[in-house]
This record gives C-alpha cells, structure tokens and sequence, in this order.
C-alpha cells in the first residue's frame, strides 16, 4: 500500500542534498479505499517521522518557523482525495491524525465534487461546499489538482481561504485534462491562491524538456506574475512516467532554476515559486491549525 517505501531513503538523501525544508507527502485512495485503509497509510507516515530524525511532521502552530530555523525537513501530509470521508465532518478525524491538505477529486468523480476526467463536469456538491467550510475551519488547505473546471472555479469561489494546484500545469502551453485553463488561473489569482509546476511529462508537452516546462512558468508569469508560482513536481508519484531529461530527481532541481533565469525570471520571483508562494499559503492556514480536544 505503500510504493514509496523502497525508493524512500534515496529519495530522503536527495531532499537533503537538495536544501528542501517542507515536502507535502499525498497518498491517494481508491474508490474502494476505505478508512481502515487510509489510516494505515497515514501510520508509516508517522513511523517514518519516528524513525529518519532529519524528518519533522508541520500540524501545529510554530512548525513552519521553527524548521526554517532549523535543518530538518518538514512533512505536510496531504490526503489526496475524498473518498474516505462519509461525510464533511470525517475531516476531523483525519486532521486529529495530521492531516493538513486536501484534494478534493483524485481521477474519479465523487460526491463532493467532479474529477478532470468527468463524462459531466457537475461541479462542487452541496456535500462539497459543506467539505470547504470544514476545511476553512480546520485551516486545512485546499487543493484542486485532479478537479473538473466547475469544481475548481466554484471551490475557490466558496473558500474563504487560499487554494492551491499542488501540481498542474498550464492548459494554454499544452491541452491536456489535468492543466488549468485562464479562468482558473484568473481566480486562483484573485484569491491568493497558487500553482505548484509538475514534471508530469504529458501535461508539459509531447516530448517534454526543461525548456518545454519553462514555458508553462513563462507563460504564468507573464499573465499573472510571481505571487501565483509554487512548484509541484509530483517526484513521489513518477512512478511509471519519467520527468523531462536534467530533472530526474529532486537534486537537480537546480538546473530549472538557472533556466528559469536564463529565460528572464528575476530572483525575486525564482524565491517566490521556489518557496515564498507556498510559505504564504501554509502561514495562512496555519493560524486556524490548533489542538482538539477530545
């Protein structure tokens, strides 16, 4: 149930090599996933923790600033679809857990909301816009990866707080189901929101380079400017499909940077979509974070 776990160490070396301080680590559940099933994903996330001291779990108040003043690595842990909650308030249950981020629709419609893949793109439910709410009040974040274009629109329209694209790409750059289209861009923008660029290679381009991936960012900035920039590499979820050649692990990421340069990003907005944008987003939600009683 876990794919992860022989590659995870290499992988952990890599984040450090790299300088990567908060790495959100998603799992996704089939629809015939069940909580018994989610929740034990959700305990080697924990066991991790307990066993690489270099790891540090982000849930409470104070975590965010205390790693940037540390050495270790954060971990956000973030659900990667709906299908385990019965109903709003099960969200709850997996924040009391430590969950902080929630995608609302993996590649299947469900009962809070429609999938890209939708044969009708139904958008948020009424069981979806209750979700937001509990979400606001939990100060879990958003993520509208994986959505239908009704979804995405009417979930940033209801939240009261930021949302994010965890890892997308541009639908102007290259046409394809998971990219996002302008009108999602344009209210992402207006809300503070952002989108964190994926090196999943058929949402770049057909035979995908670094130069391919820069266009997308280009094409963001140009538009929108820097303060929507993050990025989302998907690097745990590359499992069958491999990243475009100068990007094949974590530790090259330096090689985007410079061309992210070369093409005329400004260092300020290379620090926002390197971590600046996704700091903000996390800071925001982290002032309603707070321990439950039992």
């Amino acid at each position: 149930i876990f794919p992860l776990m022989p590659s995870f160490n290499p992988s952990l070396s890599k984040l450090i090599w790299g300088g990567y301080e908060i790495k959100p680590l998603p799992f996704v559940n089939s629809p015939r996933a069940v909580k018994e099933h989610v929740m034990e994903q959700i305990k080697i996330y924990h066991r991790l923790i307990a066993v690489h001291r270099e790891l540090e779990p982000v849930s409470e108040k104070g975590d965010v600033d205390r790693l940037l003043n540390g050495r270790k690595i954060g971990f956000l842990i973030a659900l990667e679809g709906t299908e385990a909650l019965d109903e709003p308030g099960d969200l709850e249950l997996f924040y009391r857990l430590g969950v902080r981020s929630l995608q609302m629709t993996w590649n299947y419609d469900v009962k809070y909301g429609s999938s890209c893949m939708s044969v009708k793109d139904y958008g948020l439910t009424g069981f979806g816009e209750a979700l937001v709410e509990e979400a606001n009040r939990l100060g879990v974040i958003l993520d509208i990866s994986h959505a239908s274009e009704k979804t995405s629109l009417e979930l940033i329209e209801a939240s009261k707080l930021p949302v994010v694209a965890s890892h997308a790409n541009v639908k102007a750059v290259k046409n394809h189901v998971r990219n996002l289209s302008d009108k999602v861009l344009e209210a992402l923008y207006a809300k503070n929101g952002l989108i964190g660029f994926t090196l999943i290679p058929s949402t770049i381009s057909d035979n995908p380079t670094i130069k391919d991936l820069v266009k997308h960012v280009q094409y963001v900035y140009e538009n929108y400017g820097s303060k929507i920039l993050a990025l989302g590499t998907d690097y745990f979820g590359l499992i069958a499909a491999k990243p475009p050649k100068g990007l094949e692990d974590i530790s090259k990421l330096n090689n985007l940077w410079n061309a992210l340069a070369e093409a005329g990003l400004s260092d300020e907005a290379l620090k926002d979509m390197a971590y600046r944008n996704a700091l903000r987003v996390v800071k925001t939600h982290e002032e309603n974070w707070r321990r439950l009683k039992p």
